[in-house]
């Protein structure tokens, strides 16, 4: 524990202004400048207003005794501060957090106060009180004592900081990471929730939405509260460079609104500002506990950066009692016990993280591009090619051929469609069968290029049949179409060399001879790179590489993906087309084997 060091003697006389301005202060009643002057032995009438009876204090001379008062008045020990967390990945014991929080404290030249607490056997909290200035304030509001704890968790392989959202915490937390990398000797992961990443308005509304929902033993009630923030890149990154033009066009912009009342996610004012592409910042919302007689809980969720959608703070605002006897819940809430408080913040944390994975995958299932590779040989130049898909141009009455978006003598590219009419039959409300026709279109996208034999299809269909078939019966033989059959761990380290370090999240292997003539498969999947966990199991044995799961960096932007071994690759990225060039040398490498089959 290090205790707060002597500055020296120091006098500190207010002025009358200075009594005066602390005086009007909201959290200072009429009742207690009455009974501050009653110590006084000056009786007034309980009738005086606020402002008077400042005006009578202010010129009084103020002693020692009557200034403690009058601070304690501006105190506020009830104060409800919001929450923030961040987690690093690491195996690290109690000694360890210790250490490093003494080296912590041992660096420290200020006035502050540090206490180590082990809380249970998984928790330690570094306990800090400090002297909070803010010369914003009026004087005697300037200085305030002011306590932070931060705990430190362990679980899982996991250290989660949890700690006040304020500047204090948060720089008095990155010294603790900095201290615990230095000690366990490597740099620690932070991980952190943080849309900044997702600049899509509709993304970081949908992480609230999920948030909200996903509350771990309580169901979703009803939303008082919405900030809703919008942003203009011009606005943000150059707002003080705007000409007079621009300034005349963004004049009556509105970049944030709040939204308070009951349902406000169902009211036609959200909708209107969310379809003009404003985003969640904020939320305020109530959950019922999932058990009988259960309390309602009223929690608060916002970005503290509401632009780039980080600084991800939250806090439990109340509890609404169950009663019994009128089997409602109360009307007036109360503030949330600190053993509740710890609780209900845990299962606020496992909230958002399941609502952040949500948005990934919500995400990924909307940008995720899939493309196949053909192995092709061709029996006529392209260019002759390219005049047959010409000849042979898809029109609404032949109900199928192509439609080319380019076509060069080097380079092909366009789509092949096929349009298909069906009928069913439905009962109208009358009990008569009519006759319902229904259109749906086969699309098959692919390109060419005249210095590769591998055939490009985008968002293959479920099957290729029809679109071989018809090359088939344009081109005549020669032609040869067939899958390819690639080692997919060979082609991504193979990749590398061109994108840098990837980290492999999955090997799926096939092949392995096992005891009575048997084959069996080997899957290994992680969050962190798995390669190495991979290769000390097979290190023994013959395997082949059925599919891999990777993700890496790119022109800084996060890449995901897939790559199996019949060609087929899915890939989440804003450069697809460079990147799918990129792959596509990388396979014209690792091509092994062409299957006989078509499709």
């Amino acid at each position: 524990m290090k205790m707060g060091k002597k500055i020296g003697p120091s006098i500190y006389i207010p002025t009358d202004k200075n009594i005066y301005d602390a005086l009007q202060h909201k959290k200072v009643k009429q009742s207690d400048l009455v009974a501050l002057l009653r110590r006084r032995n000056i009786l007034v009438s309980p009738s005086l207003d606020k402002l008077e009876l400042s005006i009578m204090i202010s010129g009084l001379t103020i002693d020692y005794e009557d200034f403690i008062y009058i601070t304690k008045l501006l105190e506020n020990p009830n104060r409800k501060e919001k929450t923030t967390q961040s987690s690093v990945k690491a195996q690290v014991s109690d000694d360890e957090i210790k250490k490093a929080c003494k080296m912590l404290i041992d660096a420290d030249i200020s006035d502050d106060t540090f206490k180590i607490v082990k809380s249970d056997s998984d928790t330690i909290s570094l306990v800090v009180t400090y002297t909070d200035i803010d010369f914003t304030k009026t004087e005697l509001r300037q200085r305030a004592i002011k306590k932070c704890e931060i705990e430190i968790q362990r679980e899982n392989g996991e250290l989660t900081f949890r700690m006040p959202s304020n500047e204090k915490a948060k720089t008095i937390t990155s010294k603790l990471k900095e201290n615990l990398s230095q000690v366990k000797g490597e740099e620690l992961e932070e991980e952190t929730i943080s849309l900044e990443n997702f600049i899509e308005a509709e993304a970081r509304s949908y992480f609230f939405d999920r948030l909200i929902n996903l509350v771990p033993g309580y169901s979703f009630e009803n939303v008082s509260s919405v900030d809703v923030y919008h942003s203009i890149d011009s606005l943000d990154d150059d707002e003080d460079e705007l000409d007079e033009e621009q300034a005349g066009r963004f004049a009556g912009y509105i970049r944030k609104a709040v939204l308070a009342g009951n349902g406000v996610l169902e009211s036609a004012e959200f909708n209107q500002l969310h379809a003009r592409g404003f985003f969640i910042s904020k939320i305020v919302w109530t959950c019922d506990e999932n058990v009988t007689g259960g309390n309602r809980v009223e929690f608060e969720a916002q970005f503290g950066t509401p632009s780039s959608c980080t600084d991800f703070k939250y806090l439990v605002r109340g509890i609404y009692n169950y009663n019994d006897r009128t089997q409602e819940h109360n009307v007036t809430r109360r503030s949330a016990l600190p053993k509740e408080i710890k609780k209900l913040n845990i299962l606020l944390e496992q909230a958002a993280k399941l609502s952040f994975e949500a948005v990934e995958k919500n995400i990924e299932s909307k940008s995720m591009k899939k493309v196949k590779w053909l192995y092709y040989e061709l029996p006529i130049p392209i260019l002759k090619l390219s005049e047959l898909l010409i000849a042979n141009q898809y029109s609404e009455y032949l109900g199928e051929g192509f439609l080319l978006s380019k076509s060069t003598g080097k380079t092909i590219a366009g789509r092949y469609i096929e349009k298909n009419i069906s009928k069913t039959i439905i009962q109208d409300p009358f009990g008569n069968e009519v006759e319902n026709p229904v259109t749906t279109y086969y699309v098959c996208n692919f390109s060419l290029d005249i210095n590769s034999n591998l055939l490009c299809i985008y968002d293959p269909p479920r099957t290729l049949r029809r679109f071989i078939s018809k090359l088939h019966s344009m081109v005549g033989l020669g032609l040869v179409l067939s899958d390819i059959t690639v080692d997919p761990l060979a082609l991504i380290l193979d990749l590398e060399k061109e994108v840098g370090k990837t980290k492999i999240t999955h090997i799926s292997s096939y092949g392995i001879r096992v005891e009575k003539a048997g084959l069996a498969k080997i899957s290994v999947s992680g969050k962190k790179d798995i390669r190495s966990e991979f290769e000390s199991i097979t290190r023994s044995i013959k395997f082949k590489t059925e599919s891999v799961r990777f993700q890496f960096q790119y022109n800084n932007h996060s890449v995901t993906g897939s790559f199996s071994k019949t060609g087929l690759f899915q890939l989440n990225s804003p450069s697809v087309s460079e990147l799918i060039s990129k792959f596509q040398k990388s396979i014209e490498k690792q091509v092994l084997t062409f299957g006989l089959s078509p499709s």
